[in-house]
């Protein structure tokens, strides 16, 4: 759960608001007769600061991409005013519970990708700038990356190399976000860290994506697309993809809330019993077979 509520609950709220929104009109309608805004309080959950204030807020916002005939998101525009009229404010509102979460939006070097790279290098070499990526989720009190987000042109601009590459450096991020995770904490407990799963966030032709990195194995790393949804586009299928958008972020948030609570506890953490440290777990040129030779030698 997040903020007291299941990805059904709010998926059940948004449809219990839009119900007979057929629509621009009519979702504007439901705007303008303050029925979102009545329902923002819902007892027994967080009050007003609740999970229907969220949800309210992402109805309030869907017709503000509409502008007299024009639909923006089906209208020409930049990656950037993209990012910056739609997808932060989204992602914003949706993580502000999450408050050691930091949200860096921009062109930025992942440090987990500098400093596994640079490892690599000689002292003469000159250094390593790291991955570029759109957006950086960090958990503040220890540092870890846990997120990131890569936005692959315009929504309304298909070019199917640019997802395939965005998806590819997403994988290829997240393995190097995970490693550094399991090298920090080595002899924190495996039970902990065997359920760390960093996020990757994609948005393409009007398609949200989300993927998750993890670790069942020595050295074995499974990149899984774990849930995608349509962005609303056509006012007549408000109700359906606004509440499926909701749920989909909700689920979203509920990984980021796990990740908060995994790193807190594996910085504090010490399993001393472990017979095997965490930072052969976190190798990838260890094998299996070669962590039993390697005990076998003790």
């Amino acid at each position: 759960m997040y903020m007291g509520a299941t990805p059904e609950d709010v998926k059940s709220f948004v449809l219990s608001i839009l119900r007979g929104v057929t629509g621009i009109e009519d979702l504007k309608q439901v705007v303008k007769s303050n029925k979102v805004e009545q329902s923002q309080v819902k007892p027994g959950l967080c009050g007003a600061e609740g999970y229907t204030e969220v949800c309210s807020w992402y109805i309030i916002s869907s017709p503000k991409q509409f502008r007299g005939a024009m639909n923006r998101m089906e209208s020409k525009q930049t990656e950037y005013n993209f990012i910056m009229t739609f997808l932060h404010p989204l992602l914003e509102r949706l993580l502000r519970h999450c408050q050691n979460i930091d949200v860096m939006w921009g062109e930025q070097s992942l440090s987990a990708s500098k400093e596994m790279d640079n490892w690599k290098l000689l002292d003469s070499d000159r250094r390593s700038n790291g991955s570029s990526i759109d957006c950086i989720m960090t958990h503040v009190p220890t540092g870890m990356e846990v997120a990131v987000v890569e936005v692959s042109g315009p929504p309304a601009q298909s070019q199917h190399s640019h997802y395939v590459g965005d998806r590819t450096k997403i994988a290829v991020n997240l393995k190097k976000i995970m490693k550094k995770i399991l090298g920090t904490y080595s002899n924190a407990n495996p039970a902990a860290l065997s359920k760390i799963a960093p996020i990757g966030l994609q948005v393409y032709n009007h398609d949200l994506f989300v993927y998750v990195l993890t670790m069942s194995a020595y050295g074995l790393y499974a990149f899984t697309k774990v849930d995608s949804v349509r962005l609303p586009v056509k006012p007549i299928k408000s109700s359906r993809v606004i509440s499926q958008l909701t749920m989909t972020l909700w689920k979203v948030a509920i990984r980021m809330s796990q990740m908060e609570k995994l790193l807190e506890q594996c910085a504090v953490d010490y399993d001393s019993n472990d017979d095997q440290s965490l930072s052969d777990f976190s190798s990838a040129e260890n094998s299996p077979q070669r962590i039993k030779k390697q005990k076998a030698k003790r």
